[in-house]
């Protein structure tokens, strides 16, 4: 299962969101994007995410939301979930940055960031590191 992290108290300038997983996790998400983009009649797609303890980051989200759009792909924040929408063509380019092989060392770590007349990245759009990891400490859902 995905863990989505995130830091946004002073002084950070902006929001630092990590989603991480097993590889295996990852490359679930990157099919789940695929499958929303093949299918003409989906807009929107969304999978849970695990709770667990944030640090170092202040907490956690409790979901992940791809929506088809007419733009670039744009990384945001809304009620407690991670908001990822673009054109279905960027889209698909963006879905490969989640196919991480099984022997990915736990840390490594990709960063999804606008960067000046960036065509794939909105320039509105959270950065977003993408990472791997082996184990993650869950709280309690009691």
């Amino acid at each position: 299962m995905i863990a989505i992290c995130l830091s946004n108290k002073p002084p950070i300038l902006e929001i630092e969101i990590e989603l991480a997983g097993l590889p295996k996790d990852l490359r679930d998400v990157q099919q789940l994007i695929l499958n929303l983009i093949q299918n003409e009649d989906a807009q929107v797609c969304a999978v849970r995410a695990a709770a667990i303890d944030p640090s170092p980051y202040d907490g956690c989200l409790d979901s992940l939301s791809i929506r088809k759009g007419n733009s670039s792909i744009k990384v945001s924040v809304s009620a407690n979930s991670l908001q990822i929408e673009g054109e279905p063509k960027k889209l698909e380019i963006f879905a490969d940055w989640f196919n991480f092989s099984d022997d990915t060392r736990s840390g490594y770590h990709v960063h999804f960031d606008y960067f000046e007349n960036e065509k794939l990245v909105d320039a509105n759009s959270n950065s977003l590191v993408i990472a791997v990891r082996s184990s993650v400490k869950y709280l309690d859902t009691v």
